[in-house]
């Protein structure tokens, strides 16, 4: 169904887990952007 794209707002760097808990649901990741935001 094409590119799913993730825009990933956290503290950690896991992007690798979150590629794989996405891709655990069935996601097809296209790219993820990390994208840090202070608080």
């Amino acid at each position: 169904m094409g590119y799913v794209q993730v825009v990933i707002q956290l503290e950690s760097k896991d992007i690798d887990g979150i590629r794989a808990r996405l891709e655990e649901h069935g996601y097809e990741i296209g790219s993820i952007i990390y994208k840090p935001e202070r608080v």
